[in-house]
């Protein structure tokens, strides 16, 4: 199964970019679903080995027990009842972090591409979180054709997911040329971030803006 969370959390982990920033700067940066998807992938390392060695629980047969709701008398069709709210924040939440992975991997190659070296880099560096074949897919995928600025930008839709967009973005960069300094200052552009919350985003990292 996908888990947006946990590849996220992977590539903070991993300081991915190439800037090397890891998990050492959890508390620094302590926002939000950043500090989830540290929780995530930390659970999921923590527990993986564990989980691996048990059977696990079968899953239960709904019609053994228990009480389910009948089917409707013919003819009358009941609407299927709202998904739950949990599961809607649930998918958000996934929905985000797909987001904030596609911004760094955006940010990284905000010099012009991720070159082959690099790609294999990544996902190398990426061993530990134990990627599933379609983590993996999806990684590769997205290194070889990055989203625009404007794309990303386009899917944020709160303050809050902004300057998450932002710091994500600032992890993945090295800010060393023309090119990456113009890239992050077009996107605080885009996403609304004023000079201000640019500084403490900055200085929370203890980057130079």
């Amino acid at each position: 199964m996908f888990n947006a969370e946990k590849l996220l959390g992977g590539m903070l982990k991993q300081g991915i970019g190439m800037k090397g920033i890891g998990i050492g700067s959890k508390t620094k940066i302590g926002m939000g679903l950043i500090g989830v998807a540290f929780a995530a992938v930390e659970h999921f390392m923590n527990n993986a080995q564990g989980q691996t060695s048990s059977g696990g629980n079968m899953p239960t047969n709904s019609n053994t027990g228990g009480s389910f709701a009948p089917p409707p008398p013919p003819g009358k069709m009941v609407p299927p009842p709202p998904p739950p709210a949990s599961q809607i924040q649930t998918l958000k939440k996934e929905q985000d972090a797909v987001l904030l992975i596609r911004a760094m991997i955006a940010s990284a190659a905000a010099d012009g591409y991720i070159d082959e070296k690099e790609r294999q880099n990544i996902i190398s560096r990426l061993e530990s979180v134990n990627l599933n074949d379609e983590e993996l897919e999806f990684i590769k995928k997205e290194l070889a054709s990055p989203c625009s600025i404007d794309e990303i930008a386009a899917q944020v839709n709160s303050p809050e997911l902004a300057k998450e967009v932002y710091t994500v973005s600032l992890i993945a960069i090295e800010m060393d040329t023309e090119e990456e300094m113009s890239y992050m200052d077009t996107l605080a552009a885009r996403l609304g971030i004023d000079q201000t919350a640019r500084d403490q985003i900055h200085n929370k990292l203890g980057l130079a803006i």
